[in-house]
C-alpha cells in the first residue's frame, strides 16, 4: 500500500470543545480528508486513520450526554455510510494513533483517562480497529477483553505486528519518556522496538510518535526520525505533534502521514489499481 496523494481540502468538519491554550474551553472544527492509495487487500476499499482526538461534544441540552470527540467522530462516519458517502463498514479497517481522551469540561490539558467507548465506537465502522496507546490513553484492563468488543475484531498493539485481511500492521504506543510515568519509554528501548517492528516488513506501522522532519518544518522526535532514515520505502500512522500539513515523504521513500487532530480516509484510486492489473 503506497499513499499516492491526501486532499488539501475537508470535504466535511465536526465542531467539538477542546481545552484553551490559557485555561477554559474553546469550539474547534476536526477536518476529515480524503486520501487515496493505490491499492488495498480485498474486501478492503478504506482505511479510516485518526488520532488526538481531545474534546468532548457541544452541549446539545438533554438529547445526548456528553461524548467524547471520538465517539462522534464514529456516529458521523456510520451517517456518512448509510447515505453512500463512504464505503460500508464491511469494507473499510479502522487504524488509531493513539491520545483520544479529553477532561469531562474540556477545560484541561494533558489530561489522561479511558478511552475504551471510542475503540468500541469506532469499531462499529469497520470490519476490525487496530492501532496505539497514546501518552494520556487509559484502559480499565485490556481493551480485547472489553465486554463490548469482540476480541478477534479489536487489535491494541505494541511492538508487535497483527495480519488483519491480509494486511501487515506494526503498532508502537506511547512516547519517548521517563518510564516510570505511563505509556512512555526509554530512548534505548523505543528505538530498538521500533528498528525490531520495521524489519518486520509491515505493510503499514502505526505509532504515536511523528518523526521530525526539520528540513520542511515538521515538528516530531529526532531519534525516530533517524530510525525511519534507516529503512526506506514504510508507511507510518502517526500522531502526538500537529503538522499543518498530514503527508510527507523521506528521501528514502519512507510515507509519513500524520493524523494528529484529524480524519483521513484512505481510499483506494479506482484508475491506479485498475492500470496496475493490465
Amino acid at each position: 500500500m503506497r499513499i499516492l496523494r491526501v486532499d488539501s481540502l475537508p470535504f466535511h468538519s465536526i465542531a467539538y470543545h477542546c481545552a484553551a491554550p490559557g485555561g477554559g474551553t474553546m469550539v474547534a472544527e476536526l477536518p476529515l480528508l480524503i486520501g487515496w492509495v493505490d491499492t488495498l487487500p480485498a474486501p478492503l476499499t478504506a482505511l479510516i486513520c485518526t488520532s488526538d482526538l481531545q474534546g468532548i461534544s457541544l452541549p446539545q441540552g438533554d438529547a445526548l450526554p456528553v461524548r467524547l470527540l471520538g465517539e462522534m467522530v464514529a456516529e458521523e462516519l456510520l451517517v456518512m455510510t448509510e447515505l453512500g458517502m463512504l464505503p460500508a463498514p464491511e469494507q473499510m479497517g479502522v487504524l488509531l494513533a493513539g491520545d483520544f481522551y479529553a477532561a469531562p469540561q474540556a477545560d484541561q490539558r494533558g489530561v489522561s483517562g479511558d478511552v475504551r467507548g471510542v475503540w468500541h465506537a469506532m469499531r462499529r465502522c469497520g470490519r476490525w480497529v487496530t492501532g496505539v496507546a497514546g501518552n494520556h490513553d487509559q484502559f480499565a484492563g485490556s481493551i480485547e477483553n472489553h465486554p463490548r468488543v469482540a476480541m478477534n475484531d479489536v487489535h491494541l498493539l505494541d511492538g508487535r505486528i497483527s495480519v488483519l485481511d491480509g494486511l501487515r500492521i506494526g503498532g508502537l504506543g506511547g512516547i519517548i519518556g521517563n518510564p516510570r510515568k505511563p505509556m512512555r519509554r526509554t530512548e534505548h528501548d523505543y528505538m530498538h522496538t521500533l528498528a525490531t517492528l520495521l524489519r518486520s516488513a509491515p505493510d503499514v506501522v502505526v505509532m504515536h510518535e511523528s518523526p521530525a522532519i526539520p528540513e520542511i518544518g515538521r515538528i516530531g522526535s529526532l531519534p525516530v526520525r533517524k530510525t525511519l532514515d534507516l529503512v526506506g520505502g514504510m508507511t507510518i500512522i502517526c500522531g502526538h505533534c500537529h503538522w499543518e500539513q498530514p503527508l510527507a515523504i523521506l528521501t528514502n521513500e519512507t510515507q509519513i502521514l500524520n493524523v494528529d487532530g484529524r480524519v483521513v480516509i484512505l481510499c483506494v484510486d479506482t484508475q491506479v489499481s485498475l492500470a496496475s492489473r493490465l
